[in-house]
C-alpha cells in the first residue's frame, strides 16, 4: 500500500442491523466509500459511545463489600 494516504487499517465488527444503519446514513449523504464516511465520522467526533458494558462492571465495582474476613 505505497500509495495510500492513510496506510494504517482498523477493522470493526457490526451486526445486521448496526451495518443497515451505517448503510442508510450513508445513502443519506450520499456516499458509497465506507472507509472515507468512518473516517470523517470518526475524526469530527460523530456519533454516540454506548458504555453499557462499562456500567454494569461499575454498578458491580462499588457494591463490593471491601472489608477484610473475621
Amino acid at each position: 500500500m505505497p500509495d495510500r494516504t492513510r496506510p494504517i487499517r482498523k477493522e470493526i465488527c457490526l451486526n445486521e442491523q448496526g451495518l443497515n444503519l451505517i448503510q442508510h446514513k450513508m445513502r443519506q449523504l450520499g456516499t458509497h466509500n465506507f472507509g472515507a464516511y468512518a473516517h470523517k465520522m470518526l475524526i469530527d467526533g460523530y456519533g454516540t459511545l454506548h458504555f453499557t458494558f462499562h456500567k454494569s462492571y461499575y454498578h458491580r465495582f462499588i457494591t463490593i463489600n471491601f472489608t477484610k474476613p473475621s
